[in-house]
């Protein structure tokens, strides 16, 4: 959410999926429920929208990410509920990939999971330039994770 707030984007919720809580072994259904991402404090500085409203608004023709007749009908019903496992028939990384094919479109390259296991590295010289080198610093801080720096290209809207 600083990332959004910093950087003057939308936060697009993921869909709702059940968040299995580790210590008590309890369950939640959405991020809502940790965040009050409806509060007037938190609205003024960051806008928030669904995954759902996202792929009404940007999947359809002329959208960030405009998805076939097919594609669309697909996404849209993972978007409102899906399930965080591979082999689901309803898997939420789908949304993703399908967003993701679209050159036009900027995900934040950043998690802990599969191909986004990364850490975005904020660098003056490389935001400026465009163009940056591993530095050792880097590599120890961000270890095994892929580095992905903060450009231009990512502040853009």
């Amino acid at each position: 959410f600083v990332y959004a707030a910093a950087t003057g984007r939308t936060v697009v919720l993921p869909p709702v999926q059940n968040l299995h809580l580790e210590e008590d072994d309890s369950s939640v259904q959405s991020f809502e429920e940790f965040y009050s991402f409806h509060s007037d404090e938190f609205k003024k500085r960051v806008p928030v929208i669904t995954m759902k409203e996202f792929i009404e608004r940007e999947g359809k023709q002329n959208g960030l990410a405009t998805l076939d007749e097919k594609t669309y009908t697909r996404v849209l019903g993972l978007s409102s509920s899906c399930q965080n496992r591979r082999k689901s028939d309803i898997y939420c990384g789908e949304i993703y990939e399908e967003i993701g094919t679209h050159s036009n479109t900027k995900i934040a390259p950043f998690g802990t999971g599969h191909s986004t296991n990364t850490c975005l590295i904020f660098d003056k010289d490389v935001f400026e330039s465009g163009q940056g080198a591993v530095s050792p610093e880097f590599k120890k801080f961000c270890g095994t994770r892929n580095l992905v720096f903060f450009t231009q290209e990512l502040a853009d809207p």
